[in-house]
């Protein structure tokens, strides 16, 4: 067989395999886990003192990680939704307000449960997928003894690629994490604090 011969038997066979794993992924169920470094970017907080006052300032955060799975569905149109559970913990250092510094060593984590829509974007000629998302949910703030339940919401985006004929994707995902105010309570004192995160992960999504 000639070195052209096999040049195009080779393509043939790379583009059966992506385009099957891509139209296994154009609709049914899919299940997927992801994980990568978690950055607390919205860090002010407020402390309310009984007797002294508010004191305004942020906290310090490390960088962070953050794990999770989801469970959703293709219709087949480029849109899909998936049910998602994730978890992200960060160490936070002290809370320094208006020239004091209030100690508050520990971990500030959560656990969200959302429900996501995205939109995959088909492109031409191409074994990458992009795609935007957004959703709504659940987020439970735990920092050490103290945890709050509040509302959440959370903007996404990302590309994805097939591996192999087995409806499997591996990508890159971008994501913004906001929820509503999270009051805890600190020795009868209430601490207010923001809790935004970014997060940078690799996923694995597979068709069932």
């Amino acid at each position: 067989m000639s070195l052209k011969k096999i040049a195009l038997s080779t393509s043939v066979l790379a583009a059966i395999a992506f385009g099957g794993s891509a139209l296994a992924q154009d609709s049914g169920y899919y299940i997927q886990g992801h994980g990568g470094a978690n950055f607390i970017v919205q860090d002010d907080a407020e402390l309310m003192i009984d007797g002294l006052g508010d004191f305004s300032g942020s906290y310090d955060a490390d960088t962070g990680y953050v794990l999770g799975g989801a469970l959703g569905k293709h219709f087949g149109n480029g849109f899909r939704s998936d049910i998602e559970l994730t978890y992200r913990s960060n160490s936070i250092g002290d809370f320094e307000a208006e020239g004091q510094t209030f100690e508050a060593d520990g971990d500030l984590s959560s656990l969200g449960v959302f429900l996501n829509g995205y939109y995959d974007f088909a492109v031409e000629n191409s074994a990458f997928v992009p795609y935007i998302g957004a959703g709504l949910g659940y987020v439970n703030v735990d920092a050490e003894d103290e945890n709050e339940g509040v509302f959440g919401y959370q903007f996404k985006g990302g590309v994805a690629r097939p591996v192999g004929a087995s409806g499997g994707l591996v990508g890159l995902e971008a994501s913004y994490l906001g929820t509503s105010d999270v009051e805890f309570d600190v020795d009868g004192d209430t601490l207010e604090v923001d809790y935004g995160n970014t997060s940078l992960q690799f996923f694995y999504r597979h068709a069932l």
